[in-house]
């Protein structure tokens, strides 16, 4: 509790700092960072603890498309890496169909639990989220992709 960090521990931090690609941010205030900054300097703060579970709530909230984008590949890489299990939660399903290997999603007594292929589905966002979607599927370079597109709502 009362310990000073050693040598190791400034190794780590500085280590995760590059990994994460926030080196620039070391010796600034916490307060003088945009949010995507603070972020990802919390994601540093919490893989500097070397933990073996990541649990983030939204971590990709209050970004732009782009640095949404970049969170959640960051996440990814970092997660798969280190042999991290992560358990995010987030209110946009296409960015489970992007880096989530399993989703839960939740209603009101109700619930469905599963791969993210078998479990975000058209007709399990149709019925959790009412609204009427499409999953789209593109290829890039021998890489699938998948989004969906919302179609209207249930009403």
């Amino acid at each position: 509790m009362f310990s000073v960090p050693t040598d190791k521990d400034y190794e780590i931090v500085h280590s995760v700092l590059k990994r994460i690609g926030i080196s620039s941010l070391a010796s600034k205030i916490a307060s003088s960072l945009s949010g995507g900054q603070l972020q990802l300097a919390f994601i540093a703060r919490a893989l500097a603890s070397e933990p073996q579970l990541l649990i983030m709530d939204e971590p990709e909230s209050h970004l732009d498309f782009k640095n949404q984008y970049t969170m959640l590949s960051l996440i990814r890489n970092i997660v798969d890496e280190s042999n991290l299990a992560c358990i995010m939660n987030t209110h946009y399903p296409d960015h489970a169909l992007q880096i989530s290997d399993k989703t839960l999603m939740l209603k009101p007594n109700n619930y469905i639990l599963g791969t993210t292929k078998n479990t975000v589905t058209e007709n399990n966002l149709n019925d959790f989220f009412d609204v009427h979607t499409k999953i789209i599927v593109g290829k890039e370079d021998n890489k699938s992709y998948s989004g969906f597109i919302v179609l209207g709502t249930k009403e």
